[in-house]
Parts: structure tokens; C-alpha cells; sequence
């Protein structure tokens, strides 16, 4: 039999190695750490997109969709933010944080199309993901 340690024998010394590492894991923040965190920058977003919500300001962009469709300073129309929970050992905390928009254009947008041309705008439209209505004339 040869004096070379077993498979087994050399995972464990390196098991017991990683487990003596030199480094401190007090420098890696825990999870109430950040979650305390996350609740915090929660807060202040739900703070500011309220405010947001309430203002309306107006964007300073041009959007052109192309085909003339061109929306100039639109505003932001409803705003709010969300959070999603979860629980690690036992405690809620906080997972993510997502944040929901819209905007709307400062004056309705009417187009007129030759026709034929009305499957390409509504396209245009769809693709830009905009709520409209059309009238067939």
C-alpha cells in the first residue's frame, strides 16, 4: 500500500484549510446589514418618486419614432415604487426593488395616414410600447 493519502483524507484537509482562512469575515456585510440598507434606499426612492408623481415635470427629450411621429417633452404621467420580500433564516428582507413609470405626451398626437400606410404606424407604435386609438375615416 502506498503512503499517499486517500481522496477523502485530501478533501478534508482542504475543507479545514478554507474553513481557517486568514481573512475576516466581519468585513462581509450580513444580511440584516443589508437589508437595513436596502429598506433605507427604499424609502428615499418612494420619497422622491412621490414627489416625482406629483410635480409631473416635463421630460427635456425629443423621442421621434420615426414615420413624423415625434413626441417633444413629454411628462411623466404616474410613477410609484415596489419592493419584493423574501426570507433568509427566518427574517422578511428585501430582495429587489423595482420602480414603475409612465409617460405621457404633453398634447395628444394625431396622425394622419394615406391609405394602405396604417399597418407600419400602428407597428411603429406597438414596437414603442404607446397606448393610442384609431379612427378610420
Amino acid at each position: 500500500m502506498s503512503d499517499r493519502p486517500s481522496l477523502l483524507d485530501e478533501l478534508r484537509a482542504q475543507y479545514e484549510a478554507a474553513r481557517q482562512s486568514p481573512h475576516e469575515h466581519a468585513d462581509v456585510p450580513g444580511f440584516q446589514a443589508i437589508d437595513a440598507q436596502l429598506r433605507k434606499a427604499f424609502r428615499w426612492l418612494e420619497k422622491a418618486v412621490a414627489y416625482l408623481d406629483g410635480l409631473k415635470p416635463p421630460i427635456e427629450h425629443r423621442f421621434d419614432l420615426g414615420h413624423g411621429l415625434v413626441f417633444e417633452s413629454p411628462r411623466l404621467g404616474r410613477a410609484y415604487v415596489g419592493q419584493h420580500e423574501r426570507r433568509i433564516v427566518g427574517f422578511p428582507v428585501v430582495d429587489e426593488i423595482n420602480i414603475y413609470y409612465e409617460i405621457t405626451a404633453a398634447k395628444p398626437l394625431t396622425v394622419e395616414v394615406a391609405f394602405g400606410g396604417e399597418a407600419s404606424v400602428e407597428k411603429t407604435l406597438d414596437e414603442a410600447g404607446l397606448q393610442y386609438t384609431s379612427r378610420r375615416m
